[in-house]
C-alpha cells in the first residue's frame, strides 16, 4: 500500500530531509514567503461536506510500532468529540490526505495542500498526545497563535523576557483575496 500511495501524490520520500519550517515546526514549500500566511492566500482549507462535519483522510506509516500509532489515533480520534472534524484512513481514491511518518523532527504545513501531505512526527521525541494534536492542527490550517496578525491588538510581547534562539513571534501579513 506505500507504494501505492507514493505512486499517487507522486513523491518519492527523502526521509532524511527537511523542509524550509518558520516558527520551529511549520513547513513551507520552496519560494514560499516565510512572512506571509500562505493559507489565506491559496484558500486551503479542508471542505465541509453536506452533513456538516470535516473529512480528513490520513495514512499512517508503517514504520510506527503498535504502541506508536496508538498514540497518533488518540490524536486523530480526539477531535471528533470537540468538533465537527472527523480523521478516516486513506482510502484508494482519495487525491488529498494526511501522510503520517516519522522524518526529521515535528513539523506540518498549514492547511490542506494537495496530494499526500506529510505531518511529521518523529519517534525521537514527538510521539506524545499534545504534539500530535498540535501538528494536526497546524495541518488543519492553524498557525501559532503568536504569529497572528492582530496580536498586538490582544497581548503584549515581553521582547525582554524571551531567551535568545526562542522567539518564533514574527506576525504573519494577511494576504486576502
Amino acid at each position: 500500500e506505500r507504494r501505492s500511495l507514493i505512486s499517487v501524490s507522486g513523491k518519492n520520500p527523502d526521509f532524511n530531509s527537511i523542509p524550509t519550517l518558520i516558527g520551529g515546526d511549520i513547513a513551507i514549500k520552496p519560494g514560499a514567503d516565510r512572512n506571509a500566511d500562505p493559507c489565506t492566500s491559496r484558500g486551503c482549507m479542508w471542505g465541509k461536506w453536506t452533513d456538516g462535519k470535516v473529512y480528513v483522510p490520513y495514512y499512517i506509516a508503517n514504520h510506527y510500532s503498535s504502541r506508536e500509532i496508538a498514540i497518533i489515533t488518540r490524536g486523530l480520534e480526539s477531535f471528533s468529540s470537540i468538533s465537527c472534524i472527523r480523521f478516516r484512513p486513506y482510502q484508494d481514491g482519495d487525491h488529498e490526505w494526511l501522510s503520517i511518518e516519522s522524518r526529521n523532527g515535528c513539523y506540518s504545513y498549514v492547511g490542506r495542500q494537495g496530494g499526500g501531505q506529510t505531518v511529521s512526527l518523529s519517534r525521537q521525541g514527538c510521539l506524545y498526545h499534545s504534539t500530535v494534536q498540535h501538528e494536526l492542527l497546524h495541518a488543519l490550517g492553524f498557525n501559532h497563535e503568536q504569529t497572528r496578525s492582530d496580536r498586538d491588538n490582544h497581548i503584549r510581547v515581553y521582547w525582554e523576557n524571551i531567551l535568545d534562539g526562542q522567539s518564533p513571534f514574527s506576525v504573519l501579513i494577511w494576504i486576502l483575496c
